[in-house]
């Protein structure tokens, strides 16, 4: 996997954050790239992939063959994935793990040799413990989102076990330029004056830069025998939430956000902004997941991940907060 090759190296999501990131970097590097999602979406941050672009529903077990034939692929990285936390536990279930089954039987039938697939840590339940490892079990929460990348691992588990050769990679709190739910929507907030802390902000974010997730995505492809092993991905230093929005609020130009509400206000609330935004289809400021995530005080290993694959976050806190400065500062149409 360490040389280009012209067989394809198929990215699900590439229109989006991350997998627009691993496609953007595999394009820089040689690699030939296939990118997949959805029909409509923007590709202006792929410059040189040329035609290399199926649009396509991944939840289409009949339609997704059909877009990649004649795609000679040697791997496939699947980024995509429905996000949040407030839409129906069904449509979850469809994209993040009846889509997952589809790309994968596709890459089992049609030969790819190595399969990638990003999880999350969610996956653990975010127990206020310290170290959470590749060993620790999973804990479903009732939370749709990662209640359903539990049960796409376990599906994939059938896949390995049949053959597919298969690496999961579970990341933290993915930030970095274009990143949505964990930049943009939230300097949106800080600049309208909406954010606010929840218990003062102690709550800790697991960063993860991206670039230091492709790196460890590139280094997982370089390495045979990280098929059919998983691996958690951070930065390996939280930081806490009040740390988090003030140094994006300073790359943003704008003011942290300085109110604070105590958890067990924001609850019930959370809910029925929750059960609201269902009814009237209307996305809520905050979900449970977002709550839980606010509030959260998990750590995780990477000692796992850098043993085996050689792999370290090579992006420092401050380094990536600066980019994502530098960024906001040429986003001139950002909303």
């Amino acid at each position: 996997m360490s040389e280009p090759s012209h067989r394809a190296i198929v990215v699900t999501g590439a229109a989006g954050f991350i997998g627009g990131r691993v496609a953007q970097r595999l394009c820089q590097t040689g690699h030939r790239v296939v990118a997949v999602d959805l029909p409509g979406r923007s590709y202006s941050h792929l410059p040189h992939l040329g035609n290399e672009v199926r649009e396509t529903d991944l939840t289409d077990a009949q339609l997704l063959p059909r877009s990649l034939e004649r795609v000679d692929a040697r791997a496939v990285v699947h980024c995509a994935a429905l996000m949040g936390g407030w839409r129906p536990a069904s449509e979850y279930r469809r994209v993040n793990v009846e889509g997952t089954r589809n790309i994968a039987a596709w890459a089992a039938a049609t030969g790819v040799s190595r399969f990638f697939y990003l999880s999350s840590v969610t996956v653990y339940g975010m127990p206020p413990v310290e170290g959470i490892d590749e060993q620790t079990p999973f804990r479903h929460m009732g939370l749709p989102y990662a209640d359903s990348k539990i049960e796409a691992e376990a599906m994939l588990a059938a896949f390995r076990a049949s053959g597919l050769r298969t690496t999961i990679l579970r990341p933290g709190d993915v930030y970095g330029p274009r990143a949505s739910e964990w930049v943009i929507k939230l300097v949106d907030s800080m600049r309208a004056g909406k954010m606010i802390l929840i218990s003062g902000g102690h709550g800790l974010v697991n960063v993860t830069h991206v670039d230091n997730l492709v790196d460890a995505i590139e280094a997982a492809m370089q390495i045979e025998a990280a098929a059919g092993r998983d691996y958690i991905i951070t930065d390996g230093a939280p930081v806490t939430w009040k740390k988090y929005l003030e140094a994006l609020a300073q790359a943003a130009g704008c003011p942290p956000p300085k109110l604070s509400l105590p958890a067990s206000l924001a609850w019930p609330a959370v809910v029925a902004l929750e059960t609201a935004g269902r009814i009237t289809k209307r996305k809520p400021p905050l979900s449970r997941l977002g709550l839980r995530l606010l509030t959260a005080r998990s750590t995780y290993s990477i000692a796992r991940a850098t043993a085996e694959l050689g792999w370290r976050p090579r992006v420092a806190f401050q380094e990536g907060m600066d980019g994502v400065g530098r960024w906001l500062e040429q986003e001139s149409g950002l909303s």
